[in-house]
């Protein structure tokens, strides 16, 4: 009866047609699956390296600041533009 009881709540929730993806909506049930050791776990403050190409453009001036800059050079090469002076073609006077 619990069980039931409990999938009605959550379902009523996440059905609510007012209930926003920008409001919490903390369902305090849920906290007992996690045990108290893992909660008081924390990430190590040590730094993480990342490569530079994975880092977000420093200067963002156009286009979209979350893209990291190896995305940026994908976009320029999936047009192509790279071949643009290997394959141009020659005239030739006739």
């Amino acid at each position: 009866m619990l069980a039931s009881k409990h999938s009605e709540l959550t379902h009523s929730n996440l059905d609510n047609p007012y209930i926003m993806d920008s409001n919490v909506v903390r369902n305090r049930r849920l906290i007992d699956i996690v045990c108290s050791s893992w909660r008081e776990e924390k990430l190590p403050d040590e730094s993480i390296a990342v490569p530079a190409s994975e880092l977000p453009d420093p200067e963002p001036d156009n286009g979209n600041p979350q893209e990291t800059l190896k995305e940026q050079e994908q976009k320029w090469t999936d047009l192509a533009l790279n071949k643009i002076n290997r394959t141009t073609p020659t005239a030739s006077l006739s």
